[in-house]
C-alpha cells in the first residue's frame, strides 16, 4: 500500500472548468493565458502503523487563480470540485500589478488503504 498520489484528480478537476484555459504547476515566464490555475501540493504523514507505513496522509491544496477580469465565478466552482472530493478550504484575495489573483487553500486528510476523506 502506498500513498494515494492525488495530483492527477487535481489537474482533472480543474480541467473540468470550461473557464480555466491553463492548468499548470509553474508560474509562466510570461502572462499570455487567462485565466490561469496554478497549483502545487504538500503532504504530511498523519497516521502511520507499526511497520512504518503511511495509512493516513494530511493533504494540502493551493490553487492560485489569475486573470484580467473578475474570478468570482471560477473560484465558486473550483470550490465545489474540491468539496465534492472532501476537501475543504479558505480563500485570500491577493491582486497583483494588473492581475486578479485569488488563492484557494484546501485540506484533507485521506486514508490510503480505504480512500476515505476527513477533515483534519
Amino acid at each position: 500500500m502506498g500513498v494515494i498520489n492525488i495530483k492527477p484528480i487535481i489537474v482533472n478537476l480543474l480541467k473540468e472548468i470550461p473557464e480555466i484555459k491553463k492548468v499548470a504547476t509553474e508560474y509562466p515566464v510570461i502572462w499570455t493565458t487567462f485565466p490561469s490555475a496554478i497549483y502545487r501540493t504538500t503532504q504530511t504523514p498523519y497516521a502511520i502503523d507499526a511497520n512504518k507505513n503511511e495509512m493516513q496522509t494530511l493533504w494540502t491544496v493551493t490553487i492560485d487563480l489569475y486573470a484580467d477580469t473578475s474570478l468570482t465565478s471560477i473560484v465558486s466552482k473550483v470550490s465545489e470540485k474540491m468539496q465534492s472530493i472532501g476537501f475543504v478550504g479558505s480563500t485570500v484575495d491577493s491582486n497583483t500589478a494588473s492581475l486578479i489573483r485569488v488563492t484557494r487553500e484546501f485540506k484533507a486528510i485521506v486514508d490510503n488503504e480505504t480512500r476515505q476523506v476527513y477533515q483534519p
